[in-house]
């Protein structure tokens, strides 16, 4: 159907979605967000909502329809989000009382299994990791980055075992390029069934301008000082995949600001059988939490703590060095009950810092994300007086 046939605000709708076409555009009229054509078909098939039509031109006949109130956005948000699918936010602008004309719209998020911010869309005890694929030859790069706590990390393996790792790591979202193999990317997604997956063009992934991206987000002239510069396919991975999360933003993500390296010989590498035959993470019952390891050992007080003993679970250490200070940072804890007990009231009073302060950097938070922020930074410094109590160096160290 040639725009020349629609209303102007169609014709706007028509613009926004061509940029977007991967994604369920919600389009901003009034107090409603509505979507047209196959978006309204499918976005009443998988909500419930009612289908309807509306005339917008002359000649363009009646056009599939569906809305849902502004107010109530983010719950259904969340449910196409966790059906995999990708949302497309477009609000208007401008005052429409000042409009003169066509009022102006802009996408000001788009929203996807990997990129999503609000806890209602987030399970606060795991990362949310958005795996950036750059393969070359017989090298495989991977970039896991997670936008709602700034954790960034890179590998490079053999290309043969990138689909142990990813199945391993269970990313939310893959992100490849245009020419990526379709083949090898259907098997990927076949052994993440849970994992949406996004294309972007080829350029991303090209070695000066992924390595631009990197340098311009740390503000540094090497990566030298992140461990890392000899990486290459990682270092494609991670800029391509730290440029779709800016691409979708439409902002600056200020609060990822570091870069790790995973080695892979720091830990034991539990693929994903060998987590499912433990019953470490998910029972081989159902699928869920309930028997397994992290279930019965999770006593953590904050949603951080939740999410970096699954790490520790997914990854045990091999260092006898670090093993021995962990264990005495748990000795010395045990020794200490008076001391362990101030330790728990005082992280009673921490919320989600990582995941509030992502918000905060990406102009999403809500007045109680700031409140939540406040009083979380606010108990620090009596949660650091308590823990010079114990003398395992791990310990002093965090204060």
């Amino acid at each position: 159907m040639a725009d020349a046939k629609l209303s102007p605000a169609m014709e706007q709708y028509m613009r926004f979605k061509r940029e977007h076409d991967d994604a369920i555009l919600f389009f901003r009229m009034g107090d409603f967000y509505e979507m047209f054509f196959d978006d309204a078909r499918e976005a009443s098939r998988l909500l419930g909502l009612t289908l309807t039509s509306r005339n917008h031109g002359k000649t363009s006949g009646d056009i599939p329809l569906a809305g849902v109130p502004h107010h109530a956005m983010e719950g259904y948000v969340a449910r196409l989000v966790g059906m995999g699918r990708k949302v497309a936010i477009c609000e208007q602008v401008e005052d429409p009382k000042k409009a003169k004309g066509i009022v102006k719209r802009d996408v000001v998020e788009v929203v996807s299994p990997g990129t999503a911010l609000s806890d209602s869309m987030l399970d606060g005890q795991r990362n949310n990791f958005t795996a950036g694929i750059c393969v070359d030859g017989d090298t495989a790069g991977v970039a896991w980055v997670d936008l709602s706590t700034g954790d960034f990390a890179i590998d490079e393996m053999p290309r043969v075992e990138l689909a142990d790792e990813l199945e391993r790591t269970a990313p939310a979202e893959l992100l490849v390029s245009e020419g990526f193999d379709e083949s090898e990317l259907a098997h990927l997604t076949r052994i993440l069934p849970g994992a949406a997956h996004s294309r972007m063009d080829d350029w991303h992934f090209e070695r000066d301008t992924a390595r631009r991206v990197l340098l311009e987000q740390f503000n540094v002239r090497s990566l030298k000082g992140f461990d890392c510069d000899d990486l290459d396919t990682g270092v494609r991975a991670a800029g391509a995949a730290l440029a779709y999360l800016q691409d979708n933003q439409r902002a600056a993500v200020t609060h990822i600001h570091r870069l790790r390296r995973r080695r892979r010989d720091d830990c034991l590498l539990l693929d994903a059988t060998a987590q499912r035959n433990l019953d470490l993470l998910v029972n081989q019952h159902d699928g869920g939490r309930d028997g397994t390891l992290l279930a019965v050992i999770d006593r953590t007080r904050t949603a951080m703590g939740a999410r970096l003993l699954r790490q520790w679970l997914m990854s045990p250490l091999r260092s006898p060095a670090t093993i021995g200070d962990r264990l005495d940072a748990v000795g010395a804890l045990v020794a200490e009950r008076t001391g362990r007990v101030r330790v728990r009231e005082q992280l009673e009073r921490v919320g989600d810092v990582e995941r509030m302060m992502a918000r905060v950097c990406c102009r999403r938070a809500s007045p109680r994300d700031l409140a939540g922020l406040a009083s979380s930074l606010e108990a620090l410094p009596d949660l650091a007086t308590v823990t010079r109590v114990f003398a395992a160096d791990l310990l002093q160290r965090l204060t």
